[in-house]
């Protein structure tokens, strides 16, 4: 009985935890639901907390993929806009 009680006890927490993790925010065009899995960054964005990712700041970029921060663009280089994957390098003069 008590193994059998064991079970259902488990079934019922993983049932809850499947339904009650959804990603509220779906930042990559999924819709709000049941969602175990968080969406990766793409490049030109970082990841903001667990579930929301953030595209970088003008002056700055990212190449990779789930970064935790962008990097700013180094001397004679700039990055205009948001969301940049790189910077690009200052015209002479």
């Amino acid at each position: 009985m008590r193994k059998r009680l064991a079970c259902v006890l488990f079934f019922v927490c993983c049932l809850a935890v499947t339904i009650f993790s959804t990603d509220a925010l779906a930042t990559h065009g999924g819709s709000p639901g049941i969602n175990i899995h968080r969406q990766p960054c793409m490049p030109g964005e970082y990841r903001r907390n667990y579930y929301s990712c953030e595209k970088c700041a003008e002056g700055t970029y990212t190449k990779k993929y789930d970064a935790s921060s962008c990097n700013e663009c180094s001397a004679g280089t700039y990055a205009s806009g948001t969301g940049n994957k790189s910077c690009t390098a200052c015209p002479d003069g």
